[in-house]
């Protein structure tokens, strides 16, 4: 059965000239658009930051431990060598008419 999953990613520590490469394969790999992104510069300890959130459909047979690995490899790639990759993931409830349940916090912020 099909199931909604919402995806966040942050990115950091990685080269600024690849960023919108790393935005790319990124949008090839889960549903994000490039209005998902926001990237930002952190302080001293903490690196430029890339942070996403999309929600798409797992469907059946994909494995999202499968689709998290690709994730992070197509980063990786995109920005030619390592950086910091962080990806969560989690179930949204939908009900009959395929729409998030009233009060899943998380959907209506993004929908905001």
């Amino acid at each position: 059965m099909e199931k909604v999953i919402e995806i966040t990613m942050e990115i950091s520590g990685y080269n600024k000239e690849r960023e919108s490469e790393i935005m790319r394969v990124c949008m090839v790999e889960w549903s994000f658009r490039e209005e998902d992104f926001s990237p930002s510069r952190g302080n001293r300890v903490q690196k430029r930051m890339l942070r996403a959130a999309a929600l798409g459909t797992l469907y059946d047979g994909e494995d999202m431990a499968n689709i998290v690995g690709r994730i992070e490899r197509a980063v990786w790639r995109a920005n030619c060598g390592m950086c910091h990759v962080a990806v969560g993931t989690r179930e949204v409830e939908v009900h009959a008419l395929g729409m998030p349940l009233p009060g899943d916090e998380e959907y209506e912020r993004q929908m905001a």
